[in-house]
């Protein structure tokens, strides 16, 4: 895992560092999709639909609990670095978690306190109430290790927080699920409760690798990265993961509402799997994001054009040889060369 410093050149090629970052989300495989298969093959497809009803309003209210302040962070910490603001690393960093901690547990009294009326009144499922409320508590720990894998990426030590932010949790509960699973005890409950203890666990492997990380930084800096600051940062990324947020659960929030768990789990299973297209673009994304806020900080126009070529041009490469893949394995012939 190379997690070294990029370096200091205004033309350092982005093309190695999106090569690593796409290496360490290729964990993705086993453990995040293997999260996916291992609920559905646990807990079948109507408790599955269950399941995903609930885990999609958690990953929605979760979004809206730090409203981009991680992305925010990134950029703020990738910058100060940049520009020689070492002693303000520690303040944002501490102002950044505050934000978040507090958005964060706004948004799980919210779900936890309306979970009845909207089983009842808006998914028209009043036995999902108990399942939305111990979903809550995923929130807050799913929030911090978000933002600590923020703070990660924008020290430059993108495998470390792309590990923290993407595979570490899924991987930590299917660990975790395997004795419930072989025992035939594994329900919806277990699942939403280990959800939150993995990403309990995941949150404290990011704190101390960001303390570690953060350790040769001055603790000497002023406050000057307030709330409001990260706020208004925060929202302009939020934008986009916003997006992203529509993308990956509202389809089966809206389906929840209209159909059946049953429908509602094959259509998530089937979607889910649909998504491993994100892999490429988002190894693309963890590595440009510092590098472009870094190159920006100096001014290095020429840097920012090139680098941006070429995370352009990673992103719509690995994307179209999954498609091309994906579509190939379909066939007869596809699927004996890909041994499916």
């Amino acid at each position: 895992m190379n997690n070294q410093a990029p370096s200091s050149g205004a033309h350092a090629s982005i093309l190695r560092g999106a090569l690593a970052s796409l290496g360490v989300r290729l964990f993705d495989l086993p453990s995040r999709y293997g999260f996916h298969l291992l609920v559905a093959a646990s807990l079948g497809v109507m408790e599955s639909g269950r399941f995903y009803i609930v885990f999609s309003i958690v990953n929605t209210l979760a979004g809206f609990g730090r409203l981009g302040v991680d992305r925010a962070l990134t950029r703020q910490l990738a910058v100060d670095t940049a520009s020689g603001r070492e002693g303000g690393v520690r303040p944002a960093t501490r102002s950044a978690m505050r934000v978040v901690v507090l958005m964060s547990l706004v948004a799980t009294a919210l779900l936890a306190g309306f979970a009845t009326p909207v089983a009842d009144f808006v998914m028209h499922k009043p036995d999902l109430a108990l399942p939305m409320m111990l979903g809550a508590l995923a929130i807050l720990p799913q929030n911090l290790s978000t933002v600590v894998a923020g703070g990660l990426a924008g020290l430059h030590r993108v495998g470390y927080s792309q590990m923290v932010y993407s595979w570490l949790w899924p991987a930590i509960f299917c660990v975790a699920a395997l004795p419930l699973v072989f025992l035939k005890q594994f329900t919806v409950l277990h699942a939403l409760l280990l959800m939150a203890a993995s990403f309990v666990m995941a949150a404290g492997v990011g704190a101390v690798l960001l303390r570690r990380f953060l350790s040769p930084y001055p603790n000497t800096g002023h406050a000057a990265h307030e709330k409001q600051h990260f706020l208004a940062r925060g929202l302009s990324f939020f934008t986009l993961e916003l997006t992203q947020l529509m993308i990956a659960a509202v389809p089966a929030i809206a389906l929840g509402i209209a159909a059946s768990p049953q429908q509602t789990g094959l259509f998530a299973l089937a979607w889910r799997i649909a998504l491993i297209n994100l892999l490429f673009i988002n190894g693309v994304t963890g590595m440009a994001a510092p590098k472009f806020a870094a190159l920006h900080a100096r001014n290095d126009l020429h840097g920012l054009n090139r680098s941006a070529a070429q995370a352009i041009a990673g992103a719509v490469s690995g994307s179209a040889r999954y498609g091309v893949y994906a579509a190939v394995s379909r066939t007869p012939a596809g699927r004996v060369r890909a041994g499916l």
